[in-house]
């Protein structure tokens, strides 16, 4: 009868011992999706920067255009809005759907802007800061993707997936990767 309580607690030690483990890694993967968020919120909040800057030095060039370039102001402060939001909670769907949303809109803004310059070949092209901020931004992305795709296989696997689902942890949004502007 002792062997069969010693075994009995061996696996009930052993279940716990794992199942702290796998939770262990799961907040240890949600820190780093968390942590992945912060480069990709300060690329895009330069870019947004450096593009409202850019509509506004443009303004008193081309007044007749001057609905376009108000939607660039516009977007922006409504991407920062959505970004701090995402920033405080990258696992929150609202907040994720929000901010892609409003990424989404800032992007057709900045084309609008791109297809401004060309319009009016006077107008200064972007410039390399503009560009390489929209690389810095790519890169974020991209490896805050990576880090999305890892902890969303973390949550889905089994049998990971039961202390997933037991301590609340959701699946990760990732980033779509915007269309080429220039």
């Amino acid at each position: 009868m002792a062997s069969i309580e010693v075994l009995l607690i061996g696996l009930i030690v052993g279940v716990l011992a794992w199942a702290l483990g796998a939770l262990l890694h799961l907040l240890r993967l949600r820190r780093q999706l968390q942590a992945a968020f912060g480069p990709v919120a300060e690329a895009a909040r330069g870019l947004i920067d450096q593009q409202v800057a850019e509509a506004a030095r443009l303004r008193p060039a081309v007044p007749a255009e001057s609905a376009r370039l108000d939607a660039v102001a516009t977007c922006g402060q409504q991407a920062h809005e959505a970004l701090q939001a995402a920033r405080e909670a990258p696992l929150d769907p609202a907040r994720m759907a929000r901010w892609i949303a409003a990424d989404a809109a800032l992007a057709r803004a900045f084309g609008a802007l791109a297809l401004l310059r060309r319009a009016y070949p006077a107008l200064a092209p972007a410039d390399r800061d503009t560009q390489a901020a929209a690389c810095r931004l790519a890169e974020a992305r991209a490896a805050f993707n990576l880090q999305s795709a890892r902890y969303n296989r973390a949550v889905l696997q089994p049998p990971e997936q039961a202390i997933a689902g037991l301590f609340g942890f959701p699946q990760a949004l990732s980033l779509p990767e915007p269309a080429p502007q220039d």
